[in-house]
């Protein structure tokens, strides 16, 4: 049991109980955060019941949520909760949409939590113990070619260090070198394919840590490759890349240099 088996526990709970309260209907109401992104009182009820459970279970921790006004991570023990992943697919009733969370320590993730209602899927990590799927441990299939992979893509977005026309040329290269191309517009969604060797590679624009970290540390857990269109990767960078192998996530950064 690692040291962190306790406020997983208590995560997956509370972010269960939360889904089945309050995702089993539509929004009501909703408002543009950007022209974009929306708003939801689906996200807001969500985020309500999540962090005051979390807050009356462990009221020395931190807790960032997206949709609230957050401070920088501290050195302490941190909780980053996205209500609801995928805002947009839900309301739109597009069946690719989540909740997740992860356990910061020492302004770096140490444990993480993805949950998939309509699918009963929960994935949990922490650091060096692995990653799971409803409680059974993932390995990493690295034995899918180039060639034969699916790729992933994020939401695209203006105003980052990647030009706006360069991620949609980056895709538009890529095409013939992967067998397809998938935008499911959910962090989590996307995570899952990669998991579960449904998917061989992610390039993704989200810059968040509410959108990254839960899925960044199951991906290193696994094994993955892990680094941005220019390297190296850190929080906060406009680019992130993960692949099953070392030589398809060189493929991408490869042809990213031609553009």
């Amino acid at each position: 049991m690692n040291a962190y088996s306790e406020i997983l526990t208590a995560l997956e709970k509370i972010i269960r109980d939360a889904c089945e309260k309050y995702l089993a209907e539509k929004p009501q109401t909703f408002s543009h955060k950007t022209v974009n992104d929306i708003l939801t009182d689906t996200d807001l009820k969500m985020q309500k019941y999540i962090l005051g459970e979390m807050e009356k279970a462990y009221p020395n921790v931190k807790i960032i949520s997206e949709e609230k006004d957050n401070e920088e991570l501290r050195d302490g023990l941190c909780v980053c909760v996205d209500p609801l992943d995928g805002t947009c697919n839900f309301s739109a009733g597009i069946p690719m949409y989540g909740v997740q969370a992860a356990v910061f320590e020492g302004k770096q993730p140490v444990a993480s939590i993805i949950r998939l209602p309509l699918s009963d899927e929960t994935y949990m990590a922490a650091v060096g113990e692995g990653v799971t799927k409803n409680g059974e441990r993932l390995i990493l299939d690295t034995s899918t070619q180039r060639e034969e992979a699916v790729l992933l893509i994020s939401d695209f977005y203006p105003n980052i260090d990647v030009d706006f026309d360069k991620q949609y040329e980056l895709v538009k290269r890529l095409q013939s070198r992967f067998l397809k191309t998938r935008l499911f517009g959910a962090a989590c969604f996307d995570f899952s394919m990669l998991l579960t060797g449904k998917a061989q590679a992610y390039v993704c624009y989200y810059h968040e840590i509410w959108d990254i970290a839960p899925g960044l540390l199951m991906a290193k857990e696994l094994g993955m490759n892990v680094g941005s269109l220019f390297g190296g990767y850190k929080f906060k960078d406009s680019s992130l890349v993960i692949a099953s192998s070392k030589e398809i996530a060189d493929e991408i950064r490869a042809v990213y240099k031609t553009l």
